[in-house]
């Protein structure tokens, strides 16, 4: 059930179009590491390693758990206690089970982590909250690493960048935080969350909004350009530290308008640039041509060339 209070920012960003749609195919788990708040009842998460406090009281995986349910209503979410010593047992599990996870969120930040490294060679998306501590040119740790989808948060109610949110070159976008849940099943009584904690549930359930009602899973790559080109441009054109590409919203339909400039590398691609690795021409026999990979992926295929075979392979 739609929480009025939430209705302008799921309107803007799309998420209540698109669960309006119907799924088409379901691309896996929505995974949260985090930490041991235990998740409440009628937010219906997995548990798959019950390492959560014992005196029942909520904390910040319980409302990080809540949030993601807002925005995927019917997804698997399955969550565990990453403030553990069973950090490895946990990556042992995703890495076994990376075949039927579509996305994993980190709403925390800390230490570096040999654990958490772990999943950077295997296509995972993971996404991960920006911090909070209004830094303008660092981004928290996990979500400094490159291989990681960083999120800050932005403030519907004052229409700006949260002050808090980090931010800096390695920072993706942002997305919307202040998001209302029920404490209580039968919705009688209501709680908010913020923070880049908030955000980065926000963004990793839009990205499996997107996946299940497209039917198809995304790389870690087409995630992140997915995220980059549905961006609205806050402060600087295309990219600043404080907003990354800006605020990302889910694509106002399922299929894309891609114009391109013969002699010109760049592409525009929903009103969005990108860059090709070389321009389109028309040849001799005044046929145009144009980069096959940079059309495949900017509609979220994978392009391989095998030069050896003279073989290309697109997939959709």
């Amino acid at each position: 059930m739609m929480i009025k209070e939430n209705k302008a920012e799921f309107d803007q960003a799309r998420i209540s179009k698109y669960q309006d749609l119907p799924i088409k195919k379901d691309p896996g788990m929505y995974v949260i590491l985090d930490s041991n708040g235990k998740p409440r009842p009628h937010d219906n998460v997995d548990i798959v390693l019950d390492n959560f406090r014992l005196d029942g009281k909520s904390g910040h995986n319980t409302n990080v758990c809540a949030v993601a349910r807002q925005v995927i209503p019917n997804a698997r979410i399955v969550s565990f206690n990453f403030f553990s010593s069973e950090k490895k047992e946990i990556v042992d599990w995703i890495i076994e089970n990376k075949k039927d996870i579509a996305v994993v969120n980190c709403s925390f930040s800390g230490p570096t982590d040999s654990e958490i490294e772990r999943l950077e060679e295997h296509d995972i998306i993971v996404i991960a909250s920006s911090g909070n501590k209004g830094n303008e040119n660092i981004i928290s740790y996990p979500s400094q690493l490159p291989w990681i989808i960083s999120i800050g948060a932005f403030e519907d109610n004052r229409n700006q960048v949260a002050d808090y949110s980090n931010g800096g070159e390695g920072l993706d976008a942002v997305a919307f935080t202040d998001i209302w849940f029920p404490v209580t099943a039968d919705y009688s009584k209501l709680h908010w969350f913020n923070g880049t904690s908030t955000s980065g549930p926000v963004a990793a359930g839009m990205l499996w909004l997107y996946m299940s009602r497209k039917g198809k899973k995304l790389t870690r790559q087409q995630a992140r350009d997915l995220i980059h080109i549905n961006c609205i441009d806050l402060l600087e054109p295309e990219f600043d530290n404080k907003s990354g590409h800006g605020l990302f919203t889910l694509p106002e339909r399922m299929y894309m308008e891609i114009k391109g400039v013969i002699g010109d590398k760049h592409l525009k691609v929903d009103g969005k640039k990108v860059i090709m690795d070389t321009a389109a021409i028309i040849d001799s026999n005044k046929r145009t041509l144009v980069p096959l990979r940079a059309i495949g992926e900017a509609f979220g295929g994978e392009v391989k060339w095998d030069a050896a075979k003279k073989e290309f392979t697109i997939k959709l």
